[in-house]
């Protein structure tokens, strides 16, 4: 028994609580496995994903995951010791000790369970080397780090709630949630791509530990859709949870919280259009660059809010493009360039809807006078300034160079048919121009008369104003 197992049996005896004798755990599902290699790193030379932004991939508040709990070596070599001052460890053993005193179930059988799947928990961080003691410091890493996000997804549920009870909070994660700029640095940390255990693990971990702790089972189907349920409302607002019952087909397959969060953003529970009935269809050689919003709304073309929640749900029809409103806050940037190494890291995502949106709004959103614009449509819901809402948009995109197999083909098209949408009034006003002011060469003489009239007239003026300025 590992003196960190006796450390934490000991805080439970000073609670009042013996631990129970070990018990024979239950088989596993044969559902439950961990895909290997899903743990990401996102390396040194990552493309688009620009390294400037070294804060928006490093946890501030928690580590959960080897890779910055651990002090990694050279490659996928792990050091001999574990860093006990890694982030968050004190938090997520407090978590540990009170779900274990709420189950009632011994630390020594948990760490059985675990063992059975170490390999499978090693080959999901890519085959991780471990020698010596490092196999029991994983075991416990990865224990700390479930228990924790479970801990902190279920006080979140019940954060509030006036059914909240002794069993459906932590009072350690309560403490965290009711400082509004310490819990954002909590969700911000559980949201990095780097930052992730698999999401069988913490179901693995639910299924062992909180069945009897207050928390129910994920033994079927509905239980477990119900448990993605709660994880996406953790992290969106709830009125913008998607029906996960019907797209479970696609949720299961989830990797990590990330993974659940970036699917909740881009779900296809929505009806759309993407075709302007009155627009021919694009060619496909068009380029895919379109003016940004300013420019788009002189020329004609409006902006309102899809009823959608959904990122995919961008259309154009009628001169007027819709978009799902995005709120923009301090953790914006972290967020979605995670998602964007997400997209760019994992070969089953081949639509990269993320990134497909960020490049779109990129397009639009390149000047303050934009995102003042996009703002009082209600597309952009933020609280801060427009200078900054701006550059947050246009550094996110600034290295998106993505070829067109890569993007969305639904967000391919509708950036086609803006962009033709927009050379055709364009076409149409300098024809109107043309027709109005320069239809014969008697009114093509009256504009440039016109036109050198104004300039003497200023010119006039300007001595005017300097003759006082500077008298002889």
């Amino acid at each position: 028994m590992s003196e960190w197992v006796v450390r934490i049996e000991e805080r439970l005896r000073t609670m009042g609580l013996e631990p129970l004798p070990t018990k024979e755990e239950e088989e596993l599902p044969e559902t439950e496995r961990f895909q290997r290699g899903q743990m990401y790193r996102i390396p040194t030379t990552h493309g688009y994903m620009d390294r400037d932004f070294n804060d928006v991939y490093k946890p501030s508040k928690v580590s959960i995951g080897p890779w910055y709990t651990w002090n990694m070596g050279v490659g996928l070599k792990l050091s001999s010791r574990l860093s006990r001052y890694s982030k968050g460890r004190e938090v997520k053993e407090a978590c540990l000790v009170h779900l274990l005193r709420r189950s009632g179930k011994p630390l020594e059988s948990y760490l059985t369970a675990l063992t059975e799947v170490i390999d499978e928990l090693r080959d999901a961080y890519g085959g991780l080397d471990l020698q010596g003691d490092d196999t029991q410091s994983f075991l416990e890493m990865m224990l700390l780090d479930a228990c924790f996000l479970l801990e902190f997804i279920y006080t979140m549920r019940y954060f509030k709630s006036p059914s909240a009870d002794a069993n459906s909070v932590n009072p350690i994660i309560m403490c965290i949630l009711e400082n509004p700029e310490e819990m954002k640095c909590y969700v911000r940390d559980i949201l990095l791509l780097e930052n992730q255990v698999p999401l069988n693990l913490i179901l693995l971990e639910k299924l062992r530990m909180v069945g009897n702790g207050g928390w129910g089972s994920v033994s079927t189907e509905g239980d477990r859709i119900e448990f993605l349920k709660v994880i996406a409302a953790t992290f969106i607002p709830i009125t913008r949870v998607p029906k996960i019952e019907c797209m479970y087909s696609e949720f299961k397959h989830s990797l990590h919280i990330l993974d659940v969060y970036r699917m909740s953003l881009v779900h296809h529970d929505f009806e759309g259009e993407n075709v302007d009935k009155t627009t021919p269809q694009a060619k496909k050689s068009q380029s895919t660059n379109i003016p940004t919003a300013t420019e788009l709304h002189k020329i004609g073309i409006g902006f309102t809010v899809s009823d959608s929640t959904s990122l995919l749900d961008i259309s154009f029809r009628r001169k007027t493009i819709k978009l799902p409103a995005i709120i923009v806050d301090g953790s914006t940037k972290s967020v979605f360039l995670n998602l964007i190494a997400l997209e760019k890291l994992r070969k089953e995502v081949d639509k990269n809807e993320v990134t497909s949106y960020m490049y779109f709004m990129g397009c639009l959103v390149q000047v303050i006078d934009d995102a003042r614009l996009l703002q009082s449509r209600g597309i952009i819901v933020t609280t801060l300034p427009p200078f900054e809402v701006t550059q947050l948009f246009r550094r996110m995109s600034k290295n998106i160079t993505l070829g067109h197999e890569s993007l969305d083909p639904e967000c391919i098209e509708t950036l086609k048919m803006v962009r033709e949408k927009f050379n055709k009034l364009s076409n149409e006003w300098r024809k109107d121009l043309f027709q109005t002011y320069l239809k014969s060469p008697w009114a093509v003489m009256s504009v440039m008369a016109a036109i050198l009239l104004l300039t003497l007239s200023i010119i006039q003026t300007v001595y005017t104003v300097l003759s006082y300025v500077r008298p002889k």
